[in-house]
């Protein structure tokens, strides 16, 4: 991502013009803004990984789900039989 410059800059931040802000400032406005630009380019990128992975990991969630409830049954039958 490249930072913003000139028109775009003073656009960004409103009235206050780029060129009376201190470099210290600059500096942080344009971190700031690669730093929001990458979120949201992250989020993007898992959404559409979450999009094409997600009814396979739905999927997968039910059986392990299925595989853990199965389990309880058969341990706990065998709990009750010494019970007996």
């Amino acid at each position: 991502m490249r930072p913003l410059r000139g028109e775009a800059m003073t656009w960004w931040l409103g009235s206050t013009p780029y060129s009376s802000m201190s470099n210290h400032i600059k500096e942080r406005v344009t971190m700031i803004k690669v730093t929001v630009e990458n979120f949201y380019s992250n989020f993007m990128m898992l959404e559409e990984v979450m999009r094409e992975e997600g009814p396979k990991m739905k999927r997968l969630g039910h059986q392990l789900h299925a595989q853990r409830r199965q389990s309880f049954f058969v341990l706990r039958e065998q709990d009750w039989s010494w019970n007996i």
